[in-house]
């Protein structure tokens, strides 16, 4: 059974963006074993500007949601309360992970493996 990942990313293939800030999410499938890129997905980012992650955004994690549906796991270097709340309300475990990607992605599915159905709020 493979768990599909999105991972919020600047580059260099590390996990190294929050989650309010980013623009796109890679896409991977894992078996726990190998770590396979499915893609790029567009997204609106759910924070404009530096500190204007205040107000009414939920129009913007809806989409968001609706985007990364299909995924479990959502790795960033840091994500808001409500964003996380409602992204596990959707089914999606959000996790804050630094560092390589491959390396983050196979440890989260091990430890996402254990709230397999569990929403944790």
């Amino acid at each position: 059974k493979k768990t599909r990942v999105a991972v919020a990313t600047r580059g260099g293939d590390k996990v190294n963006q929050h989650f309010g800030h980013a623009t796109e999410f890679m896409i991977f499938d894992t078996d726990g074993a190998e770590v396979e890129f499915i893609g790029i997905r567009k997204i609106q980012a759910y924070c404009h500007g530096t500190a204007d992650c205040n107000g009414d955004k939920d129009e913007t994690l809806h989409e968001i949601m609706s985007i990364l549906s299909d995924c479990r796991i959502l790795l960033s270097s840091g994500i808001g309360d409500a964003p996380r709340a409602a992204l596990n309300r959707a089914g999606v475990l959000p996790l804050v992970r630094k560092g390589g990607i491959q390396e983050a992605i196979l440890e989260s599915v091990k430890y996402g493996s254990y709230f397999e159905n569990t929403n944790i709020l």
